[in-house]
């Protein structure tokens, strides 16, 4: 399978790829990927929502309040509160007594499809983190951005990618027919080339 990366000094490298038939070979390579980012550092699997994310790839964000239960809509389906998960956990980040960690469970319907997905509000040492979780089949951001006691009520910040702005790619493949007969003829002559060597040998040590 052919594959690219993004590299900062070349822009796009392309690494292609070759299948064998028995009378042709396809030759095929990624000309075009968009958008293409350079990846200059692990993201780890939890993120913080912090002043250098991606937040500038989707739409304005939109605040929604919801209870367990309630669905709210956005531009390409529903989303659910199915649940909240009150023992979450954040990989690397241990708890104090203290600290508290939720996560709400979502349920995503979009084009026909169902993803499941759990952004976790935090507060640790007293202050509030919040870690969103993607999901890019379904175009989708989502923030478990804060809990709301009061109203007995939970704030999730959704972000959509702008329609139009879906990631794509151009493969180009090349194919080249008849491509084994070439190289059995090259054998074929090679073949010959070495038998009249031995054919020739054999002449001179008769004479």
């Amino acid at each position: 399978m052919p594959n690219a990366q993004a590299n900062k000094k070349l822009g796009l490298v392309s690494s292609p790829d070759t299948k064998h038939y028995v009378f042709k070979d396809m030759y095929s390579y990624v000309s075009i990927a968009w958008p293409m980012k350079v990846q200059e550092d692990e993201i780890a699997e939890n993120e913080g929502h912090a002043e250098n994310n991606d937040d500038k790839d989707y739409a304005k964000p939109v605040a929604h309040e919801m209870k367990v239960g309630d669905t709210i809509r956005y531009r390409a389906g529903l989303i659910i509160l199915k649940a909240l998960n009150k023992d979450a956990k954040v990989r690397d980040i241990p708890l104090a007594k203290n600290d508290v960690s939720v996560g709400a469970q979502l349920e995503i319907q979009s084009n026909g499809k169902v993803f499941s997905t759990e952004p976790i509000f935090m507060i640790k040492g007293g202050s509030r983190f919040d870690f969103s979780k993607k999901v890019d089949s379904a175009d989708l951001k989502v923030r478990f951005s804060n809990i709301l006691p009061e109203k007995g009520m939970m704030e999730i910040t959704t972000y959509v990618k702008p329609e139009g702005e879906k990631p794509y790619i151009v493969m180009k493949a090349i194919e080249f027919p008849s491509i084994n007969f070439f190289w059995s003829g090259t054998i074929i002559m090679v073949i010959g080339f070495l038998l009249s060597i031995f054919r020739r040998n054999k002449e001179l040590k008769t004479v």
